[in-house]
């Protein structure tokens, strides 16, 4: 049931029924929920399948030098104690999750469910809970120089000196309430439309500069990676330091974007459910830029071939189990044998196997004759053929021979 619209109805039919897929839906389960404690840890019902998830995309991807620090907003309406209602998203309830991503390649990285303001989680060392999800997240990708655009929600002067420590620069916008902010940058409305302010502090070796885009609005950035008054061309005369920011902001969004496009998600009243369908989705991407750096010369790196890829991905995972139900199942319809017939063979060639040789095409292509060699009165037929008179042949009396002796 991956990706159920790109590969059609056949290939679902074939792979397991309708019963049989609810059953296994219904007994889903990522932990032992006898020994379950959830006084000690509200995401006890994921926690392990999660951790082993985070392991495996830090295992096949080494992020570029920009990484992208951001929330993604997971809709869902159920019975959940950490679940969040934000107002200003389309919708309105649902589960938060922080993420790390590269930013010019989306992929995942490393994600801190959010479980409320109670968890102990988030506050490690009396930091406050930007900084503490910030160090968290980036622990396992610093002292190499990267630098890290984030949110509003993150930037503090504790972020700043917290990844100093660590080698590592950071770009991001500044809410106003903030205490280290001079007065003239915590006004909306300071300057003439398209100027800007800029501020340095040698010590931190940090700029802060904002901008103002519209009659009644400004933005605040803070950047440790900048130190000059640079400004673009043009009418709006943008600083460059915004320019960056814009380019690589976007990161988790564009994931979440890409999630959203082709998604597994189903209706569910159990959150578990849902964020394993959000797994789900992610790992689809983090395959996808994985496959991309493997096989740049491909036809399914480009965007517009995602949809193949995905579509490569099911049918690989579904071609063990096609074949699996079709020499297990007895009783079969044959509208049902015979969808299940095409959809095997539709899986032998795809992106993640390699092609059949030409033996085995010749094979697949053969069609079932009657046998030469039996008596007319048995009605023998077989898919097997001499390889000297092509006389169709059964298993009683066909002799199976290698490749290599076959041409002796």
């Amino acid at each position: 049931m991956i990706w159920a619209p790109l590969i059609g109805q056949e290939f679902v039919r074939a792979t397991l029924s309708r019963n049989h897929y609810f059953q296994l839906v219904n007994m889903l389960h990522f932990d032992d929920r006898a020994g379950r404690r959830k006084d000690l840890d509200k995401f006890a019902a994921l926690c392990e399948f999660h951790e082993k998830h985070q392991e495996n995309l830090s295992k096949h991807f080494v992020p570029g030098p920009t990484l992208t620090a951001d929330e993604q907003f997971v809709p869902f309406r159920g019975r959940c104690s950490f679940l969040q209602h934000m107002p200003s998203k389309s919708c309105k309830y649902g589960l938060k999750l922080f993420w790390l991503c590269d930013a010019e390649t989306f992929y995942p990285l490393k994600c801190i469910p959010y479980l409320g303001k109670d968890d102990g989680n988030l506050h490690d060392e009396g930091l406050n809970q930007g900084t503490s999800i910030v160090d968290r997240l980036v622990q396992p990708y610093t002292s190499k120089g990267r630098n890290v655009t984030m949110s509003n929600f993150f930037t503090d002067m504790e972020v700043v000196d917290k990844l100093a420590e660590k080698n590592t620069t950071l770009v991001g916008t500044v809410r106003r309430n903030k205490n280290f902010l001079p007065p003239p940058f915590k006004v909306k409305k300071q300057q003439v439309l398209y100027s800007s302010n800029f501020a340095f502090n040698n010590e931190t070796n940090t700029m802060l500069f904002s901008y103002q885009s519209h009659r009644n609005k400004n933005v605040v950035v803070l950047s440790t990676m900048h130190n000059e008054r640079e400004v673009a061309d043009g009418e709006k005369r943008k600083p460059d330091v915004l320019l960056f920011y814009n380019q690589t902001k976007g990161g988790v969004d564009k994931m979440d974007k890409l999630a959203q496009t082709y998604t597994t998600k189903r209706a569910s009243k159990r959150w578990p459910m849902v964020l394993f369908y959000n797994i789900l989705d992610l790992s689809g991407i983090a395959a996808g830029v994985v496959f991309k750096l493997k096989n740049p010369a491909s036809k399914l790196c480009g965007d517009d071939n995602r949809a193949d890829f995905l579509r490569d991905i099911a049918k690989s995972l579904m071609g063990a189990q096609i074949r699996r139900r079709n020499s297990m199942l007895t009783k079969a319809s044959k509208a049902l044998r015979q969808t299940m017939d095409n959809c095997q063979a539709a899986t032998h060639i795809h992106v993640l196997q390699p092609a059949p040789s030409a033996l085995q095409e010749e094979i697949r292509k053969r069609k079932r004759g009657r046998c030469s060699m039996c008596n007319w009165r048995q009605q023998r037929k077989g898919s097997n053929k001499c390889h000297v008179c092509q006389s169709s042949l059964c298993k009683e009396h066909s002799i199976i021979t290698c490749a290599k002796c076959k041409g002796q």
